[in-house]
């Protein structure tokens, strides 16, 4: 007869617990969403010259970007220069290809240091000099 009651008492302890772990990690699960809506990226403009590389275009030579650097073998591992940023076009209206080769700025969400969700994009020349 006690360890029924007792076993009785354990089990009612365990579920207690259990509902309070879970009424927590829903509580933590409303916190984080809550947080990533509230957060939201701002719009990033980006001026360069537009590449093709493969089927990814990069805008390289960015003016006034403040940024990721790297180095190159070109300059002999010396000079740090910003990373090129590849485009990604959020809508099939955007023509990237059309742009190769010319100096353009690219409005848009840059999700990652290296990369940019283009949303619009404005030719400043014909030519990338």
């Amino acid at each position: 007869m006690v360890r029924t009651i007792t076993s009785a008492w354990v089990a009612a302890a365990c579920l207690a617990t259990i509902a309070t772990l879970q009424s927590s990690v829903a509580a933590v699960d409303q916190k984080a969403t809550n947080k990533t809506a509230t957060k939201s990226i701002p719009p990033a403009t980006l001026t360069g010259c537009l590449q093709a590389h493969g089927t990814k275009y990069v805008l390289t030579d960015l003016q006034g970007y403040v940024g990721p650097t790297g180095r190159s073998w070109k300059t002999g591992f010396i000079k740090k220069t910003p990373k090129d940023i590849e485009v990604v076009s959020e809508s099939s209206t955007l023509k990237l290809k059309d742009h190769v080769g010319h100096q353009i700025t690219v409005t848009g969400v840059q999700d990652h240091p290296v990369r940019v969700k283009a949303s619009s994009i404005k030719q400043l020349a014909p030519s990338c000099s």
